[in-house]
């Protein structure tokens, strides 16, 4: 399987995305996971909201053209835990997307977020989980399940509360306790 690690960078965040990059590296260096291929693709947050999502949606056309089977999301202000990949790997068969916990990153520790439940692997599980609410931004997605329910949005929707309530009520989705990623609070 090919994942293509799909980075936003937004203003004010160009010299984190130095730290965000580093932090990938060590995670690749940790192991692949079930991939046998993982590159990092990045698109610019524009001022315009409209736009950001275009950038968005032609980071994931780029992504389908060079045939990769999944896709995994991270910010420039943010820190990819090196077990993200393993982590992963067990969990990914016969899923459509797969959320970790929510974290955050102080300098001196790493906190866990405080979504209850922290696991669920339906939509009613997510429903009664304040639905988007008890999510990152960060999932790992396959690929042609995030294209099929893009048609489904028109551009100015396209955003990670639509994408996650489609993906729920159409696919195989699972939010486990493990967190992929770290926001850096530091930069806030």
């Amino acid at each position: 399987m090919r994942c293509a690690v799909v980075t936003k960078i937004a203003d004010g965040f160009e010299e984190s995305i130095f730290d965000t990059l580093a932090s990938v590296d060590k995670a690749l260096e940790f192991g692949f996971g079930s991939f046998s291929i993982i590159e990092l693709m990045f698109f610019k947050e524009e001022k315009s909201k409209l736009k950001t999502n275009l950038s968005f949606f032609n980071a994931i056309q780029k992504a389908s053209k060079r045939n990769f089977d999944w896709v995994f999301f991270l910010e420039g202000n943010q820190l990819l835990f090196k077990e993200a990949f393993k982590v992963a790997q067990n969990h990914l068969r016969n899923l459509d997307a797969l959320w970790g916990e929510n974290a955050v990153w102080d300098k001196s520790s790493i906190q866990m977020g405080e979504q209850n439940p922290k696991t669920f692997q339906s939509e009613k599980g997510y429903k009664k989980s304040r639905g988007y609410k008890a999510l990152n931004d960060n999932p790992f997605i396959k690929l042609k399940s995030l294209i099929d329910i893009s048609v489904h949005l028109a551009p100015q929707d396209q955003n990670w509360k639509n994408y996650s309530d489609l993906l729920w009520s159409s696919c195989n989705c699972k939010k486990i306790e493990s967190p992929f990623v770290a926001d850096r609070l530091d930069l806030f």
